[in-house]
């Protein structure tokens, strides 16, 4: 049974977290991918450092700047200033123009887990951020702190049955991030449980995130099923430890096909 079919929800978004090289973030940009999750937690396989954070952005501009030399020489539309400066900064903005069509950066995430300020401002520091994703949180007011002191938009990431934790919240959230407990186990959790997020989601007027397990092969019967209006993935598009231009581009057609459903 399809539990939203009525809705008329726009298409769901798509976050591919766990960004840690330039040409991933190029496909992204290519595929028009809404966010990219870059994960500033020491320890974790797919960690950024700040100053690693700042080299790939460096490296991204570079890029930016050398397709526009390439298009310019075969006649082709190229990105504008504008772009290039968005490409630097970290916005979400226009890369290319061609007539009414115009092509956006990914919205890039930093992502925390309990993060102190001061971690937080070391990577401000040395890049930009569209969104702040807090996971591990214990107390709404840690979302209230971080909402205060940047003034940058929170998904907040909780377990599939965190909901007191969320209803304490007296700050706007961007979204609500449902996943498995632990984050980026590539497990998923019971999605049965998705209607009461969806409500609660809606009461607060956010929007409704999943992540945990997804795959192409499964987030299209999540997507028709439960409707939630983005999804995010890391482990579902990797092979060997490593994001997989394949898996990634198999997950956006999976997910814009169901959207079409």
């Amino acid at each position: 049974m399809d539990l939203a079919a009525t809705r008329g929800a726009p298409a769901p978004t798509i976050k591919v977290c766990g960004v840690q090289r330039v040409d991933t973030l190029l496909l992204l940009t290519d595929l028009e991918v809404e966010y990219a999750g870059f994960v500033f937690v020491p320890g974790s396989r797919r960690y950024l450092s700040p100053a690693s954070y700042h080299e790939l952005l460096h490296a991204y501009a570079q890029e930016v700047r050398r397709r526009e030399a390439l298009t310019l020489g075969l006649g082709l539309p190229s990105p504008s200033e504008e772009g290039e400066r968005a490409a630097e900064a970290g916005s979400v903005d226009v890369v290319a123009e061609k007539g009414s069509e115009r092509r956006r950066l990914p919205r890039r995430v930093g992502v925390f887990v309990r993060p102190s300020l001061r971690a937080i401002e070391a990577v401000l520091t040395r890049g930009p951020l569209g969104l702040i994703q807090l996971h591990g949180v214990a107390e709404a007011r840690e979302v209230e702190d971080v909402h205060f002191a940047f003034r940058i938009p929170v998904v907040l990431a909780v377990g599939p049955e965190d909901f007191s934790l969320v209803q304490g919240v007296r700050v706007p959230l961007h979204a609500v991030l449902v996943d498995s407990p632990g984050g980026g186990t590539g497990r998923a959790f019971s999605w049965e449980v998705l209607p009461r997020w969806r409500a609660l989601a809606d009461a607060l007027e956010t929007r409704l995130w999943v992540a945990g397990g997804l795959t192409p092969e499964n987030v299209g019967e999540l997507l028709r099923t439960y409707r939630p209006d983005g999804v995010d993935v890391s482990s579902g598009v990797e092979r060997g430890g490593q994001k997989d231009p394949e898996r990634i581009r198999a997950f956006v057609r999976a997910v814009r096909g169901a959207a079409g459903d």
